[in-house]
């Protein structure tokens, strides 16, 4: 049966593609994950959207005004579909296959980090959830029939689903689209051999690019609650990717530096966040097989803050963990 359930949903993907996927003239079909559910698609015509073209910084992000007829939709995954990276990576590379050209890619830190939210549209919750420490972002464009349309997409997560949003721009002289929920299309999983696990490029991952630039780099996404040493029992993209930058430069060493946010003592918090480093090079471990002698483990508590403690979402991005690359 999964070989036939396979073929229908490779069957009406490629039929959906055909009847929507040559011309700006209905809304794109996506290569969503299976159980994925429609929560919001909304219609503006005329609409306007400022396109993000490159990451937010120094108060602004680099945005180019397209107007036309204007669709947003989100979806909401269970968690099962997997870590956001891969599904992102799944819908991306199906868009492309299709004719699309991604000409902005980011993800965290490298969108702008947590201000990133005050340069894109991002619809509200519950229809659309945004962790902005596990998020990955694309601007696509696409040629048609002399016209260019842009497609943006946005995948993320909460503890109990993954989060998908696209924001669909054409010129107002092709046919507004209708509103009706696109069914989800079954999708196979890639499987270990297949997936693309090792990105160890600048270009492909922001982690390893922080690692060639600057020598270090924030594990984005991972999740400790306030005053808890233990990471929690789930998969983390992020240390999937850093397991396989280790396995692609099997001479990197690191430091696994742990941070907390500020409450409670100096000395408390020091040995908290060495304990949540610790916990950190446990899994890559047991779970990836790295060998101990690569990894070291060490706490600063709250003295090297990336945010206020002033507010709940600062102390929030300050219980972190930090990786930094060893001399040889």
């Amino acid at each position: 049966m999964p070989n036939i359930t396979l073929y229908i949903g490779r069957s009406l993907a490629l039929l959906l593609c055909l009847v929507f996927g040559q011309s700006g003239s209905a809304k794109t079909s996506l290569a969503l994950p299976p159980g994925a559910v429609e929560t919001l698609s909304r219609v503006e015509d005329p609409g306007v959207y400022l396109v993000p073209q490159a990451a937010f910084s120094m108060d602004a992000a680099p945005v180019r005004r397209i107007e036309g007829w204007r669709l947003l939709r989100s979806w909401r995954a269970p968690a099962e579909a997997g870590p956001p990276l891969r599904v992102f990576q799944i819908l991306r590379d199906d868009l492309v296959t299709r004719g699309f050209e991604a000409t902005f890619l980011c993800d965290n830190d490298g969108c702008g980090g947590f201000d990133f939210r005050y340069g894109t549209e991002i619809a509200p919750a519950p229809e659309m959830e945004v962790d902005l420490t596990a998020f990955h972002f694309a601007t696509l464009t696409r040629e048609a029939e002399g016209s260019t349309g842009y497609l943006t997409l946005l995948v993320s997560q909460s503890p109990e689903a993954v989060f998908v949003q696209s924001i669909e721009i054409w010129p107002s002289g092709e046919s507004r689209p209708e509103t009706a929920p696109v069914a989800p299309l079954p999708v196979e999983a890639p499987s270990e051999e297949s997936s693309p696990k090792v990105l160890h490029t600048p270009e492909e991952t922001t982690l390893a690019g922080q690692l060639a630039r600057t020598g270090h780099g924030v594990l984005e996404g991972l999740d400790f609650a306030s005053g808890s040493p233990d990471l929690a029992d789930r998969p983390f993209a992020v240390l999937e990717t850093l397991a396989a930058y280790l396995e692609a430069n099997p001479e990197a060493r690191l430091e696994v530096v742990g941070h907390s946010d500020a409450v409670g003592s100096r000395d408390g918090n020091i040995a908290l966040s060495q304990k949540r480093a610790a916990s950190v090079v446990a899994r890559l471990t047991s779970k990836f097989g790295i060998a101990p002698d690569r990894l070291r483990a060490s706490g600063v508590g709250y003295l090297a803050p990336r945010a206020t403690n002033a507010s709940a979402e600062g102390r929030a991005l300050n219980r972190r963990v930090e990786v930094v690359l060893l001399a040889p």
